[in-house]
């Protein structure tokens, strides 16, 4: 019988990947692609159509990158969620 593929988890990939350009699909490292100037632009797109949105209906918060550890390129956050988030 062949050995298995250990995948890993959530904690683990957090605990060693966490800031690095890395993401965890289906337990699996995959090294993400190189930002340049359209995802930038696309990324920037996305985010002001989503949150013109959410404000419009009042549906809590869209965030962007910074120095929150956000790692995305824009995050929902709900009314409740918000909340939870902004308790930290």
């Amino acid at each position: 019988m062949a050995g298995q593929e250990k995948l890993m988890t959530v904690e683990e990939f957090w605990e060693l990947y966490a800031g690095k350009p890395y993401e965890l699909v289906n337990g699996r490292i995959t090294e993400m692609t190189p930002i340049g100037i359209t995802h930038g632009g696309v990324t920037r797109r996305v985010g002001a159509l989503l949150g013109a949105f959410v404000d419009e209906h009042g549906l809590g918060e869209v965030v962007g990158r910074g120095r929150n550890r956000i790692p995305a390129n824009a995050l929902y956050l709900t009314g409740r969620r918000l909340r939870l988030y902004s308790q930290r």
